[in-house]
């Protein structure tokens, strides 16, 4: 695979319907400031388009994958490896069949102050955590965008923490905007 970069944009989509990306492309400007659980090509295609962009992820391969590609072609990106755990409260239980929990992973976002995000992206582990500590990051106008967002185990997080917030759902993917 050619991972050449234009400094502008990534050749390189992230793994979302195109329409789905339309949409987000509309929504990125030059002077955001964003947040994404999982990263992959939508690290490089995401920060090709915002002053800066925050990613944790989970898999250290993944990570030092990234990491490469984003040090030689992004200078806006800061990527954190966050490295699941055996033991854990349920709330950030990740699911799957290696019993895995992603507490460090979901609580790095603490780091942020509240109202300080334009974005946060979830597309990785533990989206009903990372939905719960995202909400107060955003800021009035921000966005969460939660891919997958049909699935059963997400609703009630949903309808707790985003039923206020103006939605539009596009394939498995939901843009939600604080008002």
């Amino acid at each position: 695979m050619n991972y050449r970069l234009n400094k502008a944009k990534s050749k390189h989509k992230p793994y979302l319907n195109d329409k789905v990306i339309d949409t987000f492309a509309k929504i990125l400007n030059k002077n955001m400031v964003g947040w994404e659980f999982g990263s992959g090509m939508s690290t490089l295609w995401i920060s090709g388009r915002v002053k800066s962009l925050t990613s944790v992820e989970h898999s250290k391969k993944w990570y030092r994958k990234i990491s490469r590609l984003c040090k030689k072609h992004r200078k806006n990106v800061t990527i954190l490896f966050r490295k699941p755990s055996r033991k854990g409260s349920k709330s950030y239980y990740g699911g799957g069949r290696w019993r895995t929990f992603y507490q460090d992973y979901v609580q790095s976002i603490e780091s942020v102050k509240n109202d300080s995000l334009d974005f946060v992206f979830i597309d990785g582990r533990a989206r009903v955590a990372c939905i719960r500590h995202s909400v107060s990051k955003v800021k009035k106008g921000g966005y969460i965008i939660l891919d997958d967002s049909r699935r059963k185990t997400y609703q009630d997080t949903i309808n707790t923490y985003l039923s206020n917030w103006e939605t539009r759902q596009i394939s498995r993917t939901s843009f939600y905007r604080k008002k």
